[in-house]
């Protein structure tokens, strides 16, 4: 019904990609807001002194050039402010969706392993994160036995290679 032309554009050269292709909470980043103020963040730039080859200053801001976009330097005092704000406002999401919401439009050096300490350290991220281990069964206590040797129970301890011992289980 309509007359159009579809054209291929390689996803690193297409920055300003379709909506429906992209998160919605990364599009509310990259368009709408910045979680660090700009005067703060021109300021606190300046007093870091940010300089060389790689970095630029567009519109007053120092930027450095990654795999073609253009990305916000955060200086040393307010990486812990715009981890916090991100955190806080997307709901405490783990260590890769921090990298996802924060990297495409911030830059310092040693991001990842900043964000995976921060997340790592956060007490409610702790609580709710997922547990890798299998859950242990029930606890149950022994029903009573009518004659001796109708139940026996075994229970097994381990760990004691530790305190110089030949014996690395006790069995009760």
């Amino acid at each position: 019904m309509f007359d159009y032309e579809i054209k291929y554009q390689k996803g690193c050269t297409n920055i300003e990609a379709d909506m429906l292709s992209r998160h919605p909470v990364s599009h509310h980043l990259q368009h709408a807001v910045h979680l660090l103020d700009m005067n703060e963040l021109k300021t606190q730039q300046n007093n870091d002194n940010h300089c060389g080859a790689k970095y630029h200053k567009v519109k007053d801001v120092i930027v450095i050039k990654k795999r073609n976009m253009y990305k916000i330097v955060v200086p040393f005092s307010l990486r812990l402010k715009l981890l916090n704000q991100a955190h806080e406002q997307f709901g405490h999401p783990g260590v890769q969706k921090m990298l996802n919401l924060i990297a495409p439009q911030y830059y310092w050096p040693n991001i990842t392993s900043d964000i995976t300490e921060f997340v790592k350290h956060c007490s409610v991220c702790q609580l709710n994160k997922k547990r890798k281990q299998k859950r242990f069964g029930l606890l149950q206590q022994v029903p009573p036995t009518s004659t001796p040797f109708e139940c026996i129970s075994v229970d097994t301890v381990g760990g004691f290679n530790y305190y110089n011992s030949t014996k690395n289980f006790f069995i009760l």
